[in-house]
């Protein structure tokens, strides 16, 4: 017996086109992680280490906002940026960190796949609900309506993200590259 009972065949291909979405932006989140690590350890050999394994104990196991606090932390440390070079890869990391929050809030949310609410429309519209507590407010959850639109979109904004960090990637292994230059060529 399926999780979700659906209301038709339909209503089960729109949900479906959904969560393969959502698994689709999920993935494309896990590479912009698995590119800032890499450009940590990029980072780390351009500046002498010579012992991979080091680096990838820093940072293996580390949830993608320790990688990303850990590369802006190291990127300033690196004595050939200039202050467009980091003020590229600052705005980089703040959008890391706001795909980061629409990610977590997605992940970590109560689905609805399959209520049926007033005002409906032809558009298949699930609900995201993320619980949470919290000394100062008490309970509380955020909501968010998601469609395949939406997460399109929520795709997009992860692949371009993902070629950016690719880019300073390329700038922190090979030297005379300008971060800010790079950073800012047409996606």
């Amino acid at each position: 017996m399926p999780f979700y009972q659906y209301d038709s065949e339909e209503h089960r291909e729109r949900a479906d086109a959904v969560l393969t979405r959502l698994g689709k932006f999920v993935v494309a989140f896990e590479r912009i992680s698995a590119g800032m690590r890499s450009c940590i350890c990029c980072a780390f050999t351009r500046e002498g280490l010579k012992n991979q394994g080091l680096c990838q104990a820093l940072i293996n196991g580390k949830a993608a906002a320790g990688v990303r606090e850990a590369l802006g932390s190291i990127f300033t440390e690196l004595r050939d940026q200039d202050e467009a070079d980091r003020a590229c890869v600052k705005n980089l990391l703040g959008r890391i960190a706001s795909l980061a929050e629409k990610r977590n809030t997605l992940l970590h949310a109560e689905w609805h796949l399959n209520y049926d609410y007033e005002g409906a429309t032809d558009d298949f519209l699930a609900f995201a609900m993320k619980l949470g507590s919290s000394q100062k407010h008490g309970a509380y959850f955020e909501g968010m309506d998601v469609n395949v639109i939406r997460l399109e979109e929520l795709i997009r904004e992860a692949l371009e993200i993902q070629v950016l960090v690719d880019r300073l990637g390329t700038c922190l292994n090979q030297r005379g590259l300008k971060v800010s230059d790079m950073l800012s060529r047409p996606l």
